[in-house]
């Protein structure tokens, strides 16, 4: 267990985990936390090594797509883009509304309270990311620590999942199940199909199901052409 991480508390790369497995059906892909510090740095380094050899080739009126280890990597990474922005997007409301607390460990071990509007604003995202964030004390005081999740609120919100809310309406359930399928990172239908599952399955109006994929859709998805299928 990370030293870190205080009793009662779970870091962001366990949460993203566990909110993959119930959401994605799926492990999430290598948390930050659990990949080793000099595996993070041979991958930063093959990263910006495959990024000047991409740059280049383009200088030199080359086509980067005909680079099978770089193609690969862009579609990892687009995949797992795609995944963070659903989890996020579905974590967003419980942070807000402070069903989920979290909080900042300082160096000093002192744990700071995330205020729960600190989830609607620009830094948000990127506290997933870097894993720190920087809140008020509460004093006027600027903190800057890891960012921590109450370990109790965020189980008992994982077992909740599996009951959507009585509230939840037919096109929220819709936009929810096509969420999910673009997280998945695989394009299996073409846009008709999509919007006729969303129609069978929650009831909704076509026009609600293409309001849906033109939000919702990546632009990959959304190039005319035939899904891949398996």
């Amino acid at each position: 267990m990370d030293a870190f991480v205080p009793p009662g508390y779970m870091a962001v790369g366990k949460l993203l985990q566990l909110a993959s497995q119930a959401i994605l059906k799926e492990e999430w892909l290598e948390p930050m936390e659990f990949v080793a510090r000099a595996d993070r740095r041979r991958a930063a380094e093959r990263l910006r090594g495959l990024f000047r050899a991409h740059s280049e080739l383009r200088r030199a009126g080359g086509d980067p797509r005909t680079q099978s280890e770089f193609t690969a990597l862009s579609e990892t990474m687009q995949q797992w883009a795609a995944r963070q922005r659903v989890l996020f997007d579905r974590l967003r409301l419980p942070l807000l509304t402070g069903t989920i607390p979290a909080a900042i460990k300082l160096a000093t071990g002192q744990l700071v309270e995330i205020p729960p509007y600190f989830w609607q604003s620009d830094g948000a995202f990127r506290a997933f990311y870097n894993q720190e964030a920087t809140v008020d004390d509460g004093h006027g005081v600027r903190c800057r620590g890891r960012v921590l999740f109450k370990l109790a609120e965020v189980k008992e919100w994982l077992a909740n999942l599996s009951q959507p809310p009585a509230t939840a309406t037919p096109e929220a359930k819709a936009r929810d199940w096509f969420l999910a399928e673009v997280g998945s990172g695989k394009k299996c239908f073409t846009r008709d199909e999509y919007r006729a599952e969303m129609v069978r399955r929650c009831g909704i109006s076509n026009r609600a199901a293409g309001r849906i994929w033109d939000e919702e859709a990546p632009e990959d998805w959304k190039k005319r052409g035939a899904p891949k299928r398996s």
